[in-house]
């Protein structure tokens, strides 16, 4: 196999997704709060530390960590 074939057979394949969905919960109340505040105007980010259970999330200059597995 020369390598435009190689090239094309692997640009060929899809890719698989990034992120799978297995589950959702809901955010704790404090921090929908603070997000209405904000009113739309403010920063917001949010990602998980699966390896310790925690979820967090910052809006503006606040910061929250939860525990998701007992949320």
């Amino acid at each position: 196999m020369n390598l435009y074939v190689l090239l094309i057979h692997i640009l060929s394949r899809q890719w698989p997704s990034l992120v799978e969905v297995a589950e959702t919960r809901q955010l704790p109340p404090m921090l929908i709060e603070r997000y209405n505040t904000a009113a739309g105007e403010g920063t917001a980010l949010c990602g998980i530390f699966a390896g310790i259970h925690r979820a967090w999330a910052t809006v503006d200059n606040s910061f929250f960590v939860w525990r998701f597995d007992k949320w």
